[in-house]
């Protein structure tokens, strides 16, 4: 059956966004088809959009932004062996939030359970292959029912799709190890920076000290949980405070992790330079 044709934001050069048709085919065997409710906009789209290009990956024809998103199931295929991990039983109507990275399931890696790594991956939104991968700022999508995570449906579908950026956000903390009870140090405050901070709040950690040379961005950082917040020369022996965000008589103990989410070389320096000795520094942000 031939499936109607859908709204779809479609980047055709840099600047250059528009509204296109597109023909969604039926979802086939694993698949259901998702209709989408709420999208965030990440880093990696903006650089899309403004440059033609993020990191190494550039746009060599039209490319359908957008890779963190809640949706509703609209349509599921027939059933299938899932290709990694267990498929969650899905109908339509359910609200889920949706993984954008599609793994082979077949490599060695995803055989090792860490498709994380799997070199086949198909990421949603992304120009790192020819033709591109297609994301999901259109009004239907298809998806692998393995990535579709169901959620309740009194959720709101915005926080839902804030999901895959606390994901990593989640994961800088794990490989930062122990946070509970320590104090850490952030470089960054965009998105994944707030979030680090907002999780590593929930954590339990003693202190969290952050960075970012935008004071509007300083300023939600606190809201989000940061107990210091300052403007820094990463070549410094100490941070300049911007503001207030430093309460007197804090120790001068240095933070045993560090999360740099700038993706800036300087963000990393500093991370290096203040993070205590035997510390950890986790690289979140993609540098240079």
């Amino acid at each position: 059956m031939r499936a109607a044709r859908v709204r779809a934001c479609v980047l055709r050069a840099p600047r250059d966004l528009r509204i296109e048709s597109r023909e969604i085919p039926a979802p086939g065997p694993g698949q259901v088809r998702l209709r989408l409710l709420a999208g965030g906009i990440c880093g990696t789209d903006r650089h899309y959009f403004a440059d033609g290009r993020s990191g190494p990956f550039r746009m060599t024809g039209p490319l359908i932004l957008g890779h963190e998103a809640a949706a509703e199931v609209e349509a599921v295929g027939p059933a299938i062996e899932p290709r990694a991990g267990p498929a969650p039983e899905l109908r339509p109507g359910q609200k889920v939030a949706v993984n954008p990275a599609r793994v082979c399931g077949r490599c060695e890696f995803c055989a090792d359970g860490r498709a994380n790594l799997c070199p086949n991956v198909f990421f949603y939104g992304s120009a790192s292959r020819v033709p591109h991968m297609q994301g999901l700022f259109r009004e239907f999508f298809l998806a692998d029912a393995v990535q579709c995570v169901p959620v309740p449906a009194e959720v709101d579908a915005v926080r839902v799709s804030c999901a895959e950026p606390l994901a990593v956000a989640l994961r800088a903390l794990r490989r930062g190890r122990e946070i509970a009870g320590r104090r850490i140090l952030v470089t960054g405050c965009g998105p994944i920076g707030l979030l680090v901070i907002l999780a590593a709040r929930l954590a339990g950690a003693a202190h969290i000290a952050a960075t970012d040379p935008r004071e509007s961005a300083r300023k939600i950082a606190k809201r989000m949980g940061a107990d210091e917040v300052f403007f820094a020369d990463a070549d410094a022996d100490a941070p300049a405070l911007a503001d207030a965000g430093a309460e007197s008589g804090e120790s001068s103990e240095p933070p045993r992790a560090a999360f740099e989410c700038s993706g800036a070389p300087d963000g990393l320096r500093l991370c290096l330079r203040r993070c205590a000795r035997g510390g950890r520094v986790v690289m979140v942000g993609n540098q240079p």
